[in-house]
């Protein structure tokens, strides 16, 4: 995932040759994360920064997060705060004006390590943009989630991202106010004494921020 970040760097530092657009924005986030369903959950804040560049019908995103994870109290036990980095890369091909398809990764590292769940993932989904009015859309996205590893060891047959973002710039645009909320669900599954136990791991996101846009 590194290579592809750098890669993408690359293009944006090269300046902008082909490119149609490019957009910086700074988002404050909330987040509501839960491990074993209900017995593990956490609250925490914390901010995410974003890069994207927009080169005919195919865009690249650049985002990092990192969030401040409260300690958790359950069952007369208390665990650690810790701190949640998630870096990622999405790749968008825009089939049209309003549906799009996307791919992309993300690396979750938690700190300290033994106070959650970190994992490589990738996603395959599809976006949906309406138009709500002049400078105003709302987004819905949906991706299928393979964790290809966990910190913790385990497997996950299945995962789901889902997504809805509004935006609204006045005039030309260039600056926008957005707003986002993410949700996961992963499925995961570890053996312990050779019994196969179902350990879910669930989040949500919710960013509130400004962007900035540069280009045609």
């Amino acid at each position: 995932m590194r290579r592809v970040i750098l890669a993408t760097l690359a293009v944006v530092a090269a300046g902008p040759l082909g490119a149609q657009r490019a957009t910086v924005g700074a988002e404050l986030a909330l987040a509501d994360y839960r491990e074993q369903g209900a017995p593990l959950r956490f609250q925490g804040t914390g901010f995410s920064a974003r890069l994207e560049l927009t080169i005919w019908r195919l865009s690249g995103q650049l985002r990092t997060t990192r969030l401040a994870i409260d300690g958790s109290e359950s069952g007369g036990s208390v665990t650690d705060p810790f701190i949640l980095e998630q870096p990622e890369f999405r790749l968008r091909y825009h089939v049209s004006p309003r549906i799009g398809v996307e791919a992309g990764a993300f690396t979750r590292t938690i700190d300290p390590e033994h106070a959650a769940q970190s994992m490589r993932a990738w996603r395959a989904g599809g976006v949906f943009v309406q138009p709500l009015a002049p400078g105003a859309d709302v987004g819905v996205r949906a991706s299928y989630l393979h964790v290809t590893s966990f910190g913790g060891g385990g497997t996950a047959p299945f995962g789901l991202e889902l997504g809805l973002g509004v935006s609204y710039g006045p005039g030309a645009g260039r600056f926008r106010l957005t707003g986002e909320y993410e949700f996961q669900r992963i499925d995961r599954r570890t053996t312990i004494g050779g019994q196969r136990l179902d350990v879910p791991i669930q989040s949500a996101v919710a960013r509130v921020g400004l962007s900035a846009s540069f280009g045609r």
